[in-house]
């Protein structure tokens, strides 16, 4: 195949990652905020007065929020890097580093969601899409740092 061809289906398919990353920051901020607020308004707290319990549910919503945000952040700026990477512009391979560790973080969960938690009968339809949603991120992730790196390979040899 012509590499010039090679490079601009690559730089499509790059963008277009990059793009599924950052709609997936969407979802991650939905699915975190709907998995971990309504557990964190019931949490049981006892023997303490109401301005105590007030303070801890504040300070655990905050950091939950702020912990979201980051990764949302994370996301976001992996995604963007993608798409100036495939715009040919010169761009750090840091974010490499963050698509592994979004990928190990994801594969440590999914362990610990399917062989380390107690109840495994209780599967429910949501768990099983959210699955299917986090496995597709993961693809998409996995194609980033893939593609990021035959792109570079195949620019510095046609430049060369």
């Amino acid at each position: 195949m012509n590499p010039d061809k090679r490079i601009r289906r690559l730089q499509n398919l790059l963008y277009m990652s990059g793009i599924g990353t950052i709609l997936f920051s969407i979802w991650t901020g939905i699915r975190g905020i709907v998995t971990f607020l309504p557990p964190l308004q019931n949490y049981p707290i006892e023997n303490m007065d109401e301005t105590s319990i007030f303070l801890i549910k504040l300070i655990m919503n905050i950091f939950i929020f702020v912990l979201f945000f980051f990764i949302i952040l994370i996301y976001f700026c992996i995604g963007k890097a993608a798409i100036s990477i495939s715009f040919g512009k010169q761009c750090s391979f840091r974010f490499i580093f963050f698509c592994l560790l979004l990928l190990t973080v994801s594969i440590i969960t999914y362990v610990y969601d399917f062989f380390i938690t107690p109840d495994q009968s209780t599967i429910r339809m949501q768990d099983i899409a959210m699955t299917v949603l986090d496995l597709t991120a993961n693809i998409i992730l996995i194609e980033i740092v893939v593609f990021s790196i035959k792109l570079n390979r195949l620019r510095t040899n046609v430049c060369k």
